[in-house]
């Protein structure tokens, strides 16, 4: 038995139609068998349309380029851009690591091993941010190594 992915109701496997809404029951196999022609799961790109990538490529190596100040022109700009709302959140999760890792090193500053442990962090999520900034460039939408695992900018 599978559910139907409108209305969330039983169906047979064979079935092709659901009995309750109608809606054709092969949807829920096409969404879930999804993977990128990169054969990379992270890769967004095709998700996007061509034209929109061309026109806000400029805002979305902005968000990498001006951190803070660039995902608020981008934000203003072209609010309803998906290419470049992509962009806003992988840098939004970069930004959020590098206060995370600035506030502990900063706290526990008088240790030895954290602001060491911390500046290197803190170089590796710049590498980081130069690996997006060159994806953004290309006109790609790849989430960002490291950060990619944090879900609640999804």
């Amino acid at each position: 038995m599978k559910t139907c992915p409108n209305c969330g109701a039983l169906i047979d496997e064979n079935v092709k139609f659901c009995p309750t809404c109608g809606t054709p029951a092969a949807v829920e196999t096409a969404v879930r068998s999804y993977v990128p022609a990169t054969g990379d799961p992270y890769d967004h790109t095709p998700e996007f349309d061509p034209r929109d990538i061309s026109d806000n490529k400029l805002y979305g190596i902005l968000v990498y380029a001006a951190s803070l100040l660039g995902i608020i022109v981008a934000l203003l700009a072209v609010p309803r851009s998906p290419y470049v709302s992509f962009h806003i959140r992988q840098s939004l999760k970069l930004l959020i690591c590098c206060v995370i890792v600035g506030f502990v090193t900063a706290v526990l500053c008088w240790t030895i091993i954290v602001p060491f442990a911390g500046g290197i962090a803190m170089i590796i999520l710049l590498v980081v941010y130069v690996i997006c900034f060159v994806r953004a460039c290309k006109g790609k939408a790849v989430e960002a190594p490291i950060v990619r695992g944090i879900n609640f900018l999804k």
